[in-house]
């Protein structure tokens, strides 16, 4: 939710289908969170910074129709495609709000807040949950899932351009001042806030061979990151060579016949 200029991943409709393309790579571990976290029929949810909606539609597969789902997101844009990708998947209990956990009302309490990939990008994540958490009645659910960029991710044999690349999207987080190891803070950030009987655990997406799907995962960020990554110096378009980034991490994964790592994602949970 961090404010559109502000966004490293940038504001257009290709980044947008990233997000849903992303949505779908990260809908196990979310459903997982959430169901390890108590989510259950009937309940109702509030997802901030939802971005495209994959994680409200997670959220409302599991609460169900007879339960409600409230995305909200501070880009107008973005919700106009969450809105799109929901009906499409035939959700009618999913309401998305275009506002912020600082300026947003609601006349009820949540059973549960959660948020997913979000307080990777603020600056200072602690106020976010701090101010989520009034929304959520008490004993009530507060779940975040984050990866964490400071971890490396694991490749064996090691693979030069798909760890580079990893090194790039690290170095972007870091300086830009966001939270590159927000996996690692993320229990005591939920501590601070006031978040109680909190638990955590961390997984990770692996694979390798051909077609898998983290070759495009890992190149679409990319490509999304490459005017803030020439910006700030980490390294230009001509040495990214966006148009055959994908096609090269899979030639020299499945060339060594390599197993392939996404960075450590973290989630944790507890009671507000």
């Amino acid at each position: 939710m961090a404010e559109a200029h502000h966004y490293v991943m940038g504001q257009t409709d290709e980044e947008r289908q990233r997000l849903i393309q992303q949505s779908a790579y990260l809908e196990p571990l979310t459903e997982l969170m959430l169901r390890e976290a108590g989510l259950e029929s009937g309940m109702s949810v509030l997802d901030i910074g939802c971005g495209t909606g994959g994680s409200s539609q997670v959220a409302a597969r599991i609460v169900g129709p007879t339960g409600r789902v409230i995305g909200l997101d501070r880009d107008d844009l973005t919700l106009r495609v969450a809105r799109n990708f929901a009906a499409g998947a035939g959700f009618t209990q999913i309401t998305f709000i275009c506002g912020t956990v600082e300026t947003a009302k609601f006349p009820e309490k949540f059973d549960a807040v959660m948020g997913r990939f979000v307080l990777i990008h603020q600056k200072e994540p602690l106020p976010i949950v701090r101010q989520a958490l009034p929304f959520v009645r008490t004993g009530g659910i507060v779940a975040f899932l984050e990866p964490d960029f400071s971890l490396r991710p694991l490749t064996w044999p090691r693979l030069e351009t798909y760890e580079e690349m990893c090194g790039h999207i690290h170095k972007l987080f870091l300086h830009a001042g966001l939270p590159h190891d927000m996996g690692l803070r993320l229990r005591r950030t939920l501590h601070d806030a006031g978040v109680r009987d909190i638990r955590t655990k961390v997984d990770s997406i692996v694979g390798g061979g051909p077609r898998h799907f983290l070759y495009r995962w890992l190149a679409s960020t990319i490509v999304s990151l490459a005017p803030k990554l020439e910006m700030l110096g980490i390294t230009t378009a001509a040495a990214l060579d966006l148009p055959t980034l994908e096609s090269r991490l899979e030639l020299e994964a499945v060339g060594a016949g390599a197993h392939v790592q996404m960075f450590p994602l973290v989630a944790s949970w507890g009671k507000g």
